[in-house]
């Protein structure tokens, strides 16, 4: 974890290797996507929401990824919903050639999750309900 914000902003540098890559040695659209739920829940939690189900999550991507490249994910919160405990988060995961080329666009995630309310919170309000 490259940068942690109180605000859920989250860099992570990851490079493709081992289990994240299909048989033909690229990163797995489904690591995309597992990279896009955990590192979106993280930051989630880093800004002090409880992290509760995932309710949608996107992966568009925009390239393939070799074997060995460095990547870049860098996750922000987009939206807080006053009307319901829900969270939408995006992600942008990138590529940085080892030579300080320019940076390329692999891909782009959302994530809609729910947001927990306290235990205590839902304690009390479950017994002014009765």
């Amino acid at each position: 974890i490259d940068h942690l914000g109180a605000d859920g902003s989250m860099v992570v540098s990851i490079t493709a290797r081992g289990l994240l890559l299909d048989d033909a040695g690229t990163l797995h659209e489904g690591a995309l996507a597992l990279l896009v739920d955990t590192l979106t829940s993280i930051g989630q939690i880093a800004a002090g929401l409880l992290s509760g189900l995932s309710m949608e999550i996107g992966v568009k991507v925009h390239r393939r990824v070799s074997k060995g490249e460095r990547l870049s994910a860098e996750a922000r919160i987009a939206k807080i919903y006053d009307h319901a405990p829900v969270v939408a988060l995006e992600m942008d995961i990138w590529s940085c050639p080892a030579d300080g080329g320019e940076r390329q666009l692999v891909a782009t995630g959302t994530h809609v999750k729910s947001i927990r309310r306290p235990f205590i919170e839902r304690f009390l309000n479950n017994a002014a309900a009765r």
